[in-house]
């Protein structure tokens, strides 16, 4: 979301295609990427916001097991069923600011976008 011209802020969400644990990583990859496409060569992130927990995402099958009783012509049958267990997944969440410079405006302690992409994809 734009905040001002060379103002973002980036939010990322670890609870469906990228993991938990990837979701720190992923938002730094995501404010390069929108800094070089909004043509800026550096960036600063400021007032993240990391928040972790769990949710739930279904149950596991349960059980069902039915015995039947005959006796001359009747029949009497007793089924009994133990339900699954809920399943919960991991979750993280990430808001963070970045702010966007030129590179000759940029200060001293900002990152370089180029940089943190190839030092991404390194790994």
């Amino acid at each position: 979301m734009a905040l001002a011209k060379n103002v973002y802020q980036l939010e990322v969400s670890g609870s469906g295609l990228i993991a938990a644990s990837q979701v720190p990583g992923s938002i730094q990859k995501r404010a390069a990427e929108l800094t070089i496409s909004k043509g800026y060569s550096h960036f600063l992130m400021g007032n993240a916001n990391l928040r972790s927990g769990s949710e739930f995402a279904g149950y596991m099958p349960g059980q069902s097991n039915t015995t039947i009783n005959t006796f001359g012509n009747s029949a009497y049958a007793n089924t009994t069923y133990s339900p699954g267990f809920a399943m919960r997944r991991r979750t993280a969440n990430a808001s963070v600011t970045v702010v966007m410079f030129n590179a000759k405006s940029a200060p001293s302690n900002a990152l370089d976008a180029a940089q943190v992409l190839a030092s991404l994809k390194k790994k």
